[in-house]
């Protein structure tokens, strides 16, 4: 093959560069991109001068070699262009490093609160209350209205939704039906004996009492009947001694 011209040369050279630096981003500002297309630019220099003194196998085993180091050098490259930027750690403004604390503080707290028990935990969340109210009758009575009033609000908004059909079966499930209570506050006139009941009405606190009672007159007869044998075989033991002594004064036993 006649040898290439010059020209020809330049052009593989630098059809060379433009693949290896082919995706390359901001070739004319990153000065580390512009030394790696420097250093390409020399490396197709370098074949191209060396393709010329190529010849037979010196030429094949100096073109195997040339590929290896061609490697070697383009993965260097490569490790220096895309080598991970270490972030430097941003800096806290005080406000940030105030919050910061303060959130440690409150996590360190809650932890000691929580290795506490029950009662201690309770007296704890008690002590940071700001406004505590008495617990007074007059207020305890109030109270007691207002949650009645609240439970008979909620059962006539149950009873209403049940007679328009308007409880769904996740309602049923969550317990949209009156309870027992709920129905006797409600209505108490629901309650009523069935037809064999009993007419009798039974009292049952004065059966408990009355039971109670018996128990202890039981018991206080069982008592009186202990101290009566105790006062009998205390009777009977000192008439044995009097036999005793009697019998032991009587002449007639030592003749």
């Amino acid at each position: 093959m006649p040898p290439k011209s010059k020209k020809e040369k330049q052009k593989e050279t630098k059809k060379l560069v433009e693949d290896k630096t082919f995706g390359l981003k901001n070739k004319n500002k990153s000065k580390k991109v512009q030394q790696y297309v420097s250093q390409v630019e020399k490396q197709a220099q370098h074949k191209a001068t060396q393709g010329e003194k190529k010849s037979g196998s010196d030429g094949s085993s100096g073109s195997k070699l040339s590929k290896k180091q061609l490697l070697e050098a383009r993965m260097a490259e490569l490790n220096l262009v895309y080598r991970p930027v270490k972030e430097k750690e941003k800096k806290m403004s005080p406000e940030e490093a105030e919050k910061k604390r303060i959130a440690e503080e409150e996590e360190r707290e809650r932890l000691r609160i929580a290795s506490l028990p029950v009662e201690d935990q309770i007296e704890e969340e008690r002590a940071k209350l700001k406004t505590k109210t008495p617990v007074t009758l007059e207020l305890f009575l109030a109270w007691k209205e207002k949650k009645a009033a609240e439970r008979i609000t909620a059962t006539e908004k149950k009873v209403a939704a049940a007679k328009s059909g308007g409880l769904t079966k996740h309602d049923l499930k969550k317990g949209g039906l009156l309870t027992g209570r709920e129905l006797f506050e409600y209505n108490r006139e629901v309650f009523v004996d069935d037809a064999n009941a009993d007419d009798e009405i039974y009292e049952r606190d004065e059966e408990y009492r009355s039971s109670d009672d018996e128990e202890d007159g039981e018991n206080k007869e069982g008592n009186g009947d202990a101290e009566a044998a105790d006062e009998e075989a205390v009777e009977n033991a000192d008439d044995a001694l009097d036999d005793a002594e009697a019998a032991v004064g009587d002449e007639s036993l030592f003749s």
